[in-house]
């Protein structure tokens, strides 16, 4: 079982520093303590310190493998996603997608900004993408302000509707001929001076037949911005132009120098969820821990319940042998003869509880008593059914009794009634484990049913 556990790596060789250093200073003696009698029960094979020693050993080697390969995933992830990789176009969707909300990292000889872009996605030409892609087109006074404070200091795009909110009414703008203000509501930027520029809209109202019009001036001003933001407005006005000037192109080509100064590029994505991966390293670092111990549970859980099986068969037996005549040594050794002609015939056949028989055999060969013997089997099973067998069969060994057949029987048909209490809780189990299938498979004839009947209801 040791060797299953310890091997010659540094992760091995950690794990086992780990466990001595912890026990040198006393700590979790109790947890250590829980998990030696666990250990010793389902590999009784080993000694209860070296198996500690093994068991714990392994589950940090496990945890330093985890962190190890961890931190190595984080590195390559923060290689991978915020390397920076100068890029020359932006590749637009295909005919039936979206436009494309990009940020890009500028770099300049003065500096570098964030840009914000938006690619639009590739069109077959103006008519065909006029028909296809009709955007928002922007509101009446009280709607159309965006992130402006007032129709007097207009600094940023506005928002001009197509429908008036909560209503049927289509909207229909036209703006006089300027140079600050788009057709759309942008602002041109770099057009824009203190004083600002009045600038009229008019807005023609439409419901089926009925038309109304209505007109009024904003007043489009410059905003207030440091040099860099000026740069970046530009950039954007710039970078906006080109995006329209090569709408019909596969990809985007940016711009390489604005007033004479260079311009590199680079994408920037959003990688906050890259934080994800310290932060689940130190969830599952305990789970894992503990992962550890919930197998050795299954493990001695499934090991007890399979003694506790076979433990009527082997009084049974032990019936039938000692009342043909044998004594109890040769009871247990030809049972421990049938269960090794089982094994030769199916090399994965394995009963825990024949095994310690066969071992205790071995041992009353190899010199042992057979008294001694049946306080190794009592042991090593460690089930409370093969401490009381044990204890019948050696007291009938130490004081002699004629009764030993009959207290036998006795014992056969209280195990009996315990394998049928067993199996029927194991069936009760299972229906439970079968309850949300069975939910389920509920749930999906519901629908089945009501879909049909909702969807005729509907035409």
């Amino acid at each position: 079982m040791g060797g299953d556990f310890i091997k010659s790596t540094i992760f091995d060789k950690l794990g086992e520093k780990t466990y001595c250093l912890i026990r040198k200073y006393k700590l979790f003696d109790s947890y250590f303590l829980k998990m030696g009698d666990k250990l010793k029960v389902v590999h009784v094979e080993n000694t209860h310190k070296d198996l500690l020693k093994s068991y714990m050993a392994h589950k940090f080697k496990l945890i330093y493998e985890f962190v190890i390969a961890g931190v190595f995933l984080v590195i390559l992830a923060f290689n991978v996603f915020y390397s920076e990789k100068g890029i020359t176009e932006l590749e637009r969707q295909d005919l039936w997608g979206e436009d494309e909300e990009r940020q890009l990292l500028a770099k300049t000889e003065d500096g570098e900004s964030l840009v914000d872009i938006t690619v639009s996605h590739k069109q077959v030409s103006e008519d065909t993408m006029r028909l296809i892609m009709e955007e928002k087109a922007e509101q009446l006074e009280s709607y159309i302000l965006g992130e402006n404070k007032s129709t007097d200091s207009i600094s940023s795009d506005l928002n001009l509707i197509t429908k008036v909110p909560d209503t049927d009414i289509d909207v229909c703008w036209e703006i006089e001929e300027n140079d600050v203000l788009n057709s759309d509501g942008s602002v041109v930027q770099e057009n824009l001076n203190q004083d600002g520029a009045l600038v009229k809209l008019k807005a023609v109202l439409r419901f089926k037949e009925i038309t109304t019009e209505t007109e009024f001036f904003v007043n489009v001003v410059q905003p207030e911005c440091s040099d860099l933001e000026k740069e970046q407005l530009k950039l954007v006005n710039i970078l906006k132009e080109a995006d329209e000037n090569t709408v019909s192109e596969d990809s985007l080509v940016l711009p390489g120098k604005v007033d004479n100064k260079n311009i590199t590029y680079t994408a920037v994505d959003n990688k906050n969820n890259i934080w994800i991966i310290p932060v689940m390293m130190l969830i599952c670092i305990p789970l894992l821990f503990l992962s550890e111990d919930e197998k050795l549970n299954k493990q001695k859980k499934v090991r007890e319940n399979q003694m506790l099986a076979d433990y009527p068969d082997i009084v049974n037996k032990l019936i039938l042998y000692l009342g043909a005549g044998l004594t109890i040594q040769g009871a247990l050794d030809l049972i421990s003869r049938n269960y090794l002609a089982q094994k030769k015939q199916n090399k994965t056949y394995k009963r825990y509880a024949y095994e310690e028989v066969m071992y205790v055999c071995r041992k009353i060969q190899g010199g042992a008593g057979v008294t001694e013997g049946l306080e190794i089997l009592s042991q090593r099973c460690a089930v409370a059914p093969f401490r009381k067998l044990c204890m019948i069969l050696m007291q009938n060994m130490k004081k002699g009794s004629g009764e030993l057949i009959a207290l036998l029987h006795h014992e056969a048909a209280g195990a009996f009634e315990v394998r049928k209490n067993s199996a029927r809780k194991m069936g009760e189990e299972a229906g439970t484990k079968l309850l949300f299938p069975m939910i389920m498979s509920l749930g999906v004839v519901i629908i089945i049913l009501i879909v049909p009947a909702w969807m005729t209801f509907q035409v």
